[in-house]
Formats: structure tokens, sequence, C-alpha cells
């Protein structure tokens, strides 16, 4: 930002960069794990159309999970910075191998951020857009004969901001 604005020169903005943040940059996540006695949330499908989904802590006694997140930050012109990233979370209970209830698979992310310092103004675009989820039991507990699966959704957030007096946001 401080080159975008003439503040510094680009190369002065370049040599201020970590070298494991170039890394991150550069380089998608990858990562695998085996986990053991997890006790995570459990979402579990509403009831009755328009009801409301039910949160419950499950114990999983053993769990798989693999994945990879990617993302991607450019600033074609100055005050404006786009952004998208990928999420693939592979998690699974063992020994049958399923999907965790209530996780989806694919995420996907974006944000679209524009400033204009002179008049210290910001709008903020931002959202998720999250894959299909399977869920294997009802609220109380009982196993469905097959697998539900809730269709993916989207979440936005649409935000603009003013600055006053240097130190507060409207």
């Amino acid at each position: 930002d401080f080159a975008e604005e003439g503040l510094i020169s680009k190369k002065d903005a370049v040599m201020r960069i970590e070298p494991c943040a170039l890394d991150q940059l550069l380089h998608p996540t990858i990562d695998k794990d085996a986990v053991k006695d997890l006790i995570t949330t459990a979402t579990f499908p509403p009831t009755e159309v328009g009801g409301l989904s039910e949160f419950r802590y499950v114990n999983l006694s053993q769990a798989r999970t693999r994945g990879l997140e990617a993302s991607v930050r450019v600033r074609p012109v100055t005050g404006l910075s786009l952004e998208l990233g990928y999420a693939l979370t592979d998690a699974r209970s063992l020994p049958d191998e399923r999907l965790l209830e209530g996780r989806a698979l694919h995420r996907g992310t974006f944000q679209a951020t524009y400033r204009y310092r002179r008049w210290d103004l910001e709008g903020n675009v931002r959202g998720s857009l999250s894959g299909s989820r399977p869920y294997y039991h009802l609220a109380d507990g009982t196993e469905l004969p097959s697998t539900f699966t809730l269709p993916p959704y989207l979440l936005l957030d649409v935000r603009v901001s003013k600055g006053l007096f240097g130190w507060l946001n409207l």
C-alpha cells in the first residue's frame, strides 16, 4: 500500500516482505493429520421445514483429515485489492471412511476491498461458498437409512466505512 501511494519505492516495499511470507504466498498449504478422540461440534438438520439446525458435541474415536488451501491476491489498481481462496478439507471418521457430518468438502472465499485514502473511505465485499454437507443422523441421534445432504450455501457481507478524526470508523 505504501508503494502504491508513492510513500516508498517498489524496491523498498519488496525488501520489507518477510521471506516466510513469500513462501506462504507462492506455495499452497497441504495438510494431513490423524486424530484420536476428537471432540467436535456436529450440526444436525432441522426436524421440520423452516426449523433450526441443532448443534451438539460429539466424540469420534478416530478421524483422518487431509486438505489443501490456496489463495491469490492481486492489486490491479491503486486502492483496489481482490482475493480468491479455495479449501479442500477431506475429514473422515475411521474406520467407516464417511465424511464428517455437517462438514463441506469444498469451500471457496472471495473478497474485494477498495480504499480511497483522500476521503478516508473504504468499501468491502466478501463472502464464502460452502459445498454440500452430509448428515447421517437426526437431531435425536437416530441414524438415517441413507445419507441426507444439504445443498451448498453462500454467505455474503458488504460494508462501507468512513474514517473520522483519524481514530473512528463509521
